[in-house]
């Protein structure tokens, strides 16, 4: 109901785009967690799928099964197993997280959850709100270990209005 609709009115091709919600075992809830069984089957589908470039999660919290996202050793494992899994795969991930509700300090400490979450990362952006611009948002490098100091965009987010479907 979002991704799909912006995809379209960007000029996109949704013919590209796979929603896994979950994997269902017989008799019981749908889940997906980010751990090795999991992280297998969706190696699997990747393969049926073909030419795979990139994997979002969504937010990257809700996949760590009895992980728990504070613990730094915890979400370290889990994060091993799938960064092995995109180099195995050459598949780019982006995890998204939200901010913690501290406010102030660092910028690298206001992702939620624990700290291993941007250092084991490559790289790690933060969205915010321009403070001087209500309709404008401002995205930020707060980490990058592929390239060197980079400067952040501003950007608005236009309304499209009711999208047509073919």
């Amino acid at each position: 109901d979002t991704i799909i609709p912006r995809i379209v009115a960007n000029g996109g091709d949704r013919g590209g785009v796979y929603v896994i919600q979950g994997v269902r075992k017989a008799g019981k809830k749908s889940a997906f967690f980010l751990n090795d069984d999991h992280i297998n089957l969706l190696a699997n589908t990747i393969e049926r799928i073909g030419e795979v470039a990139l994997l979002i999660i969504d937010p990257i919290s809700a996949y760590l099964g009895k992980a728990d996202s504070h613990n730094n050793a915890e979400v370290r494992g889990v994060l091993a197993s799938l960064s092995d899994f995109a180099e195995k795969k050459h598949v780019a991930i982006v995890a998204i997280t939200h901010l913690n509700k501290t406010g102030g300090g660092d910028a690298i400490a206001r992702f939620m959850g624990s700290l291993a979450f941007v250092a084991s990362a490559r790289a790690a952006y933060l969205i915010v709100k321009d403070k001087d611009d209500e309709t404008r948002r401002l995205f930020a490098p707060v980490k990058n270990n592929n390239a060197g100091d980079t400067l952040g965009l501003a950007y608005r987010i236009e309304p499209w209005g009711i999208i047509e479907e073919e």
